[in-house]
């Protein structure tokens, strides 16, 4: 829909919406990281790097939420969630967050995107801790607030 306004002589035409209208602006979203089930791996730690912000049930599901230095552009990389042993679950339901406040820390506009959030659906106890690796072109983390004896195997 257009709405023509009365000038010198003619009419001028403004677009109410998309392109060229007043305010218009594209949003651009960025995928989310693969997000894996896997077990403790051996090997030395890994050094810090992202940090797991909440970890709070939602019904029967677990829904994990944090930042991980991952790439700006596909593929993005990997967060690896290590479970207690005997637990089981999969993952659902996975979506990239803005985080303005991990731009600000690492001074980097490249970790604009460097949230996420996901679900775990399983047999997850209400205790249940996690650790979460990520590995991506920026290299392999363990995010902080990770349960480190879960991280890796001891030998």
């Amino acid at each position: 829909m257009l709405i023509g306004l009365a000038g010198c002589a003619e009419p001028v035409f403004v677009p109410v919406a998309g392109p060229g209208a007043p305010g218009y602006g594209e949003s651009r979203t960025t995928p989310p990281p693969q997000v894996v089930i896997t077990q403790a791996v051996e090997g030395k730690p890994l050094p810090d790097g992202g940090y797991i912000d909440a970890i709070g049930r939602e019904g029967a599901d677990l829904r994990v939420t944090g930042w991980a230095l991952l790439n700006p552009e596909p593929p993005r990389g990997e967060l690896q969630v290590v479970l207690p042993p005997g637990s089981t679950a999969e993952v659902l339901q996975v979506e990239a967050l803005p985080r303005g406040d991990v731009v600000g820390v690492t001074g980097n506009p490249a970790d604009l995107w460097a949230g996420f959030t996901f679900l775990l659906r399983g047999s997850l106890p209400d205790d249940v801790g996690i650790c979460i690796l990520s590995q991506s072109d920026q290299g392999a983390f363990r995010l902080g607030a990770s349960d480190r004896k879960l991280c890796r195997k001891h030998k």
